[in-house]
Parts: C-alpha cells; structure tokens; sequence
C-alpha cells in the first residue's frame, strides 16, 4: 500500500510537470482543457489511497497488538472510532472536505473484548445509528450524544447488523479506554 501511495504521488508530480511544459509550449487553453479533468481523477486517486492507507495501517497495528489510548466516550464503551477520525483529520489538513456523512458510525474494528460494546454483542461491521432516537451522522455526532449521558446510565442505542435493525442499552463506564 506504501508503495502504491508513493507511485501515486511521484505521477501527479510528473503529471504536473507535464502540464506546466504544455501551458508554455502548446496551445494554454487546450493544456488547460486536457489538464483539469485527468487532474481531478488523480486527485481523487489519491485521496482513495490516503483513506485505504490510514485503514490498512490502523488495522495492521491493532493486528501487532497495539489498542486505542483516546480519551472519549465511545472508547470508554469500547467502540474505538480512530480510523474515521484519522481519515477526517488528514481530509482536514490538506484542505479536503471530510469523509461524506452517513447513516450512522460503522464500526470498523470489532469493539474492544470485555467492553460495554462487546457486552451487547456489537461487532466490526455494525452501524449506530441512533442514540436516543436521534440520527448519528459523524463521530462526533454520536461522542455528542454519548456525552449526553452520565457514567453508568444506559443509553438507548439503535444499532444496523447484517440488515437488520435493533436496539441495545449500554452504559457509558468510562472516558478513558
């Protein structure tokens, strides 16, 4: 994957190279019209592989033995929600919007074993998608939501598994994971 990344990114600075000979060269209007559109593909390219890679690494660290340290309530209950957020903030960073909001926060890691999430069955794959019978969009949507409550109150959560929908009552025990 680092190694597809890294061909990715030397093509769209030859790319760029490229453009830049033709704008002087050629015609600027027909360097502008060829350019604009095979631009964007590359963009969009790397902007897949960015978000793949961050997965892939996330995955590959826990896989090492490595577990969420985040101070949150979804991490507290065992939901580690790292991935999406580490994908956001990479969008954010190099001015890309973030990662389009959904219905609901899958789970992209299994929850953490012994946790409240774990508890109540939730597995890598499942969606939340309601808290209290509101729609969560976004992480932070549902750390929101989560907040809402105090330790050791449970929390109405409508949860997407293979299809089908159903409710589960967990606590939120902790901040802390």
């Amino acid at each position: 994957m680092e190694g597809l990344a890294q061909t990715v990114a030397s093509l769209i600075t030859a790319y760029g190279a490229l453009y830049a000979a033709g704008r002087l060269l050629y015609e600027t209007e027909l360097a502008d019209d060829l350019a604009y559109p095979h631009a964007g593909e590359w963009r969009d390219l790397a902007s897949a592989i960015t978000d793949l890679l961050v997965t892939e690494v996330h995955a590959e660290l826990l896989t090492e033995g490595a577990t969420c340290r985040c101070v949150c309530p979804a991490c507290g209950m065992g939901a580690c929600l790292c991935t999406r957020t580490s994908i956001d903030t990479l969008r954010e960073l190099w001015g890309r919007p973030e990662a389009e909001p959904g219905q609901g926060i899958e789970l992209r890691i299994p929850p953490r074993p012994g946790s409240e999430m774990a508890r109540v069955g939730m597995g890598k794959g499942d969606r939340i998608v309601l808290v209290d019978g509101e729609i969560v969009r976004t992480n932070r949507d549902l750390q929101a939501a989560l907040r809402n409550h105090p330790i050791g109150e449970p929390i109405a959560i409508q949860v997407e598994r293979s299809g089908r929908s159903e409710e589960i009552r967990a606590a939120r025990v902790s901040d802390f994971p």
